[in-house]
């Protein structure tokens, strides 16, 4: 099964693994408007800079016929939802911008998993798509999967990008995730 990365997950995992989207045993994959938003957005741009030259590595997947009318069917539902249900958990509306409801579509059009920074995106896709979410990996657990399974050698260098993960003040990683990488590793991780 693929994993679909939204913005804040490749803004983490590209630079440990740069070939991520390329290279099909890392399973990652993006859409158009996650790839446009990186590539044209100012802010993404400034802070990291690295988002120039990596551009002819951020392949997009799209879609076939079928996976198409089920996205959009999945758009419209996605957009009504948002207007109508409350977040169980905080007890208020969803805020879901126009490229997460995208995301969350596209996602649940192809039955992927989402690594994704955004807690809005999985917990809509958890509560209203119950049986057709394909469950979440944060960006710590996606690296785990990848040294588990050999396409990553942990290096210094790759302990470095973690260390910026926390001074970019990047969402907080499961627990679980931080003691399954020391025990990987024999290193801390040390953001958030």
């Amino acid at each position: 099964m693929s994993i679909l990365c939204d913005t804040s997950s490749i803004l983490m995992l590209f630079p440990v693994a740069p070939e991520m989207f390329v290279d099909r045993t890392f399973d990652c994959i993006t859409i158009k408007d996650v790839h446009d938003e990186l590539i044209q957005t100012q802010k993404f741009r400034t802070k990291y800079p690295w988002i120039r030259t990596c551009r002819p590595k951020l392949r997009i997947r799209f879609l076939n016929a079928a996976e198409k009318e089920r996205e959009i069917l999945f758009y419209k539902t996605v957009g009504c939802l948002c207007q109508a249900k409350l977040n169980k958990l905080t007890g208020k509306m969803f805020h879901l911008s126009p490229e997460d409801k995208k995301v969350i579509s596209h996602t649940l059009a192809i039955g992927a998993s989402i690594s994704t920074g955004d807690n809005n995106i999985s917990r809509f896709m958890k509560q209203e798509f119950p049986k057709d979410y394909g469950g979440e990996l944060s960006a710590l657990e996606v690296v785990i999967s990848w040294i588990e399974r050999g396409l990553i050698t942990w290096t210094q260098e790759k302990q470095a990008v973690l260390e910026d993960w926390a001074r970019n003040d990047e969402p907080v990683q499961p627990h679980l995730a931080k003691n399954r990488f020391r025990a990987l590793t024999g290193l801390d991780y040390i953001g958030p």
